[in-house]
């Protein structure tokens, strides 16, 4: 990602190659320099990554690859000294600790930013203490739990909302993207913007 002037944020390709056998690692691997491609993705805007910023909370909820999306308007809000102060709830869910992208990066934001709280839920490690808190000497700590999200574990991370403005935005699969919103929505979320992965 590119801090750029003015809050505008850039973002660079990211690609995570898997084994053998799928189809678009092998395409990736065949790529080479002087190809030119076509990208398309949920990039947020900056107008409306000012939106998600405009109450009390702003919720940041990703699946998978929607939190490269999610990482951009982070990024936004680090730059941005009036959003640094601001309560963020970071929501990253993924299958396991080798599918957390960018988690670093969100470490490193947080040493700025004290309101930033990042939850991780991992459905693919059950094996593991249901609920446990990593916590590192350069960032506070994140909430990590082994368990598939659901509403109430969703709930439980974000807090009452009860009287406090919150904005959200989820970027995931469909079915990712329609159940965090209701959840979000019944939660008292007063608008949830949805990037298509």
């Amino acid at each position: 990602m590119i801090e750029a002037p003015g809050g505008v944020v850039r973002p660079h390709l990211l690609v995570t190659l898997y084994d053998a056998e799928h189809r678009m690692s092998e395409f990736w691997r065949g790529v080479t320099a002087g190809q030119r491609l076509i990208v398309r993705g949920p990039i947020a805007t900056q107008e409306n990554m000012t939106r998600a910023f405009a109450g009390d909370v702003c919720v940041l909820a990703a699946a998978g690859s929607g939190i490269a999306p999610i990482f951009q308007v982070l990024q936004f809000a680090h730059i941005n000294s009036a959003y640094r102060n601001k309560r963020i709830v970071v929501i990253h869910c993924a299958r396991d600790h080798a599918c957390l992208w960018l988690s670093r990066e969100v470490a490193t934001f947080a040493r700025d930013m004290p309101g930033l709280e990042h939850h991780v839920f991992l459905s693919n490690e059950p094996e593991k203490c249901i609920a446990t808190t990593t916590t590192t000497s350069d960032s506070p700590a994140m909430q990590t739990t082994h368990e598939r999200l659901s509403k109430a574990l969703l709930l439980r991370a974000v807090g009452p909302l009860t009287g406090a403005q919150c904005f959200a935005m989820v970027c995931g699969p469909d079915s990712f993207n329609r159940d965090v919103s209701a959840w979000l929505q019944a939660a008292g979320a007063l608008a949830v913007q949805v990037l298509d992965s």
